[in-house]
């Protein structure tokens, strides 16, 4: 078989006429078109029916022009730079953090004693309460000095 694509008018569609509609008002606004001139081949370019009629509007016009593949470079990936908010973020770790840990980790052991003695040690239930207060005001005011 041979290949007959060079002597057969190769049909457009939408999407090309489209296309050289687009370049068309480009060259309008860089001014290398008046209105006059840019109505003509705007009307001659949304009825084409092959590139073999868009060709002739852009003969005289440089790039871009429909038909034409235009080949972009690839960049390679790069890492994105992540972006940091605008404030220091401060994580706490230290005494405080233990003993809040500790204190959420008291609860249930505190919640299977009271069931486990039927209530006889229902004092022990204040405990995660005061020893986050008692250790937490004690760092406070060694704070302040």
């Amino acid at each position: 078989m041979t290949d007959h694509q060079g002597s057969i008018p190769q049909r457009i569609g939408d999407r090309e006429r489209d296309q050289a509609a687009e370049y068309l008002r480009d060259h309008l606004a860089e001014g290398r078109l008046d209105q006059e001139e840019f109505e003509e081949r705007l009307t001659a370019a949304l009825t084409a029916k092959t590139q073999a009629d868009l060709d002739p509007l852009f003969v005289d016009l440089p790039s871009p022009k429909p038909g034409a593949v235009a080949i972009v470079p690839q960049q390679p990936l790069v890492a994105r730079e992540v972006s940091r908010p605008p404030y220091p973020i401060r994580v706490h770790s230290g005494p405080a953090t233990a003993v809040a840990v500790a204190s959420a980790l008291i609860w249930p052991a505190m919640i299977l004693l009271m069931i486990a003695t039927h209530g006889h040690f229902l004092f022990l239930m204040f405990l995660p309460f005061l020893l986050p207060w008692m250790l937490g005001h004690g760092q406070r005011r060694s704070g302040r000095r």
